[in-house]
């Protein structure tokens, strides 16, 4: 039983871990893109 519960709370960490790494990794890029996306728009509208 005790097992089991440390195993659940040892997944549930690696879940959490993997599901922030890939949320900052989607979120950052596509912030970064936004910002390069943006200059170049105003870039061509000089």
């Amino acid at each position: 039983m005790f097992r089991n519960m440390l195993v659940l709370i040892l997944l549930g960490t690696l879940v959490v871990g993997v599901g922030a790494a890939a949320f900052a990794g989607w979120a950052v890029p596509g912030g970064s893109l936004g910002a390069l996306a943006d200059r170049e728009r105003d870039h061509d509208d000089d």
